[in-house]
């Protein structure tokens, strides 16, 4: 399939999972049906490779839709903050990547990719505080927070490697967002008050519920 041809079939599918979100109803049957398309359109083979597509790559489109495939299925917290943090992990590979490239000579939007791994790492921490009554939240944080730290090392890493400019900026920024996840996950998560349930008896003391007199 021509290149363009492939751009255009992707651009499409692509937009029909974005369409879903504004159809709750109907979000995962319409990414269903455009992951079955995909996959039609493009082969399973086409799909799979896409597993290594860098941003700016013709299957990387592909790559993203499969990962919102993911996090439509898994629909529960936990789940949702355990696939963010590893498309985290993705995007500082991505990143690595793409660094290499800079380094090559190739022209290369860093920036853009650092800002997608951020976007990862704060939708993982938001989908873990809709978790935090649940009795493994702990368990949960404490694991997201030591892969942040692998994370932490990998940035400061990049950091060391990168051409001076914008690109040393945004990892600096993605290390400083970093630091403050692991502050928040490391945070006992506030408890909730529990709800007194209703007695019908009259808060003043003393005082007696009124009771409407017979007419005479």
């Amino acid at each position: 399939m021509p290149d363009e041809v492939a751009r255009a079939h992707v651009a499409s599918l692509t937009g029909v999972a974005t369409f879903g979100r504004r159809r709750p109803r109907h979000r995962i049957a319409l990414v269903l049906i455009a992951a079955a398309i995909t996959a039609i359109l493009l082969g399973g083979a086409a799909v799979t490779a896409s597993a290594s597509a860098l941003p700016g790559e013709i299957l990387y489109p592909v790559k993203r839709a499969v990962e919102r495939i993911e996090l439509v299925i898994h629909s529960d917290p936990a789940s949702r903050a355990q696939l963010h943090i590893e498309f985290a992990q993705r995007r500082l590979a991505e990143l690595s990547a793409l660094q290499a490239l800079r380094r090559a000579g190739q022209k290369v939007d860093v920036g853009a990719a650092m800002s997608s791994y951020q976007a990862e790492v704060k939708a993982a921490e938001d989908a873990l505080a809709d978790d935090a009554s649940s009795a493994g939240y702990q368990a949960l944080a404490a694991t997201l927070d030591a892969q942040l730290q692998r994370h932490l090392a990998v940035l400061a890493a990049l950091r060391v490697g990168a051409i001076p400019g914008p690109a040393q900026v945004a990892i600096t920024n993605a290390i400083q967002h970093v630091d403050e996840a692991h502050s928040a996950l490391t945070r006992t998560p506030p408890a909730k008050k529990p709800k007194a349930p209703p007695t019908g008896r009259p808060s003043t003391p003393g005082a007696s519920p009124s009771r409407s007199q017979p007419h005479r």
